[in-house]
């Protein structure tokens, strides 16, 4: 990448001093210089300080010993959530329309009315 800089007349001679007396090009001595000032302003940060925001995120409610009682606790969790289904289908049931006689009559009796009617028979027609 390019990168064009303005400098004073003094800095850019003690640039050139610089670089003339260390034997290495002004560009090496401005990269080494912006890596001081970073190191300096923004210091490298742990992986535990780059990764904490993640860290324990997904539950923050999960019990101390999940690594070792593991199975115990799927359990626990599998036995209310079928606890949960069972009260949801039981709601379920109690708000379901109840299915009495004569709310099932009238079809019965439209139904059976329409298997009367049949189609008439086709003509057939003898070929000798």
């Amino acid at each position: 990448m390019t990168l064009s800089v303005r400098l004073e007349s003094a800095l850019e001679r003690r640039l050139l001093d610089y670089s003339t007396e260390q034997g290495v090009s002004k560009s090496e001595v401005v990269k080494q210089s912006l890596e001081a000032f970073f190191a300096q302003k923004i210091p490298k940060k742990t992986a535990w300080e780059l990764g904490k925001h993640l860290f324990g995120r997904h539950d923050v409610d999960a019990p101390s010993d999940l690594s070792v009682n593991h199975s115990q606790h799927y359990a626990d969790a599998l036995a209310e959530k079928h606890l949960r289904d069972q009260q949801r289908w039981i709601d379920q049931a109690k708000r379901a329309p109840t299915i009495t006689k004569a709310t099932v009559m009238p079809a019965v009796k439209e139904v059976s009315s329409m298997s009367k009617v049949r189609a008439k028979p086709k003509a057939r027609v003898r070929v000798r």
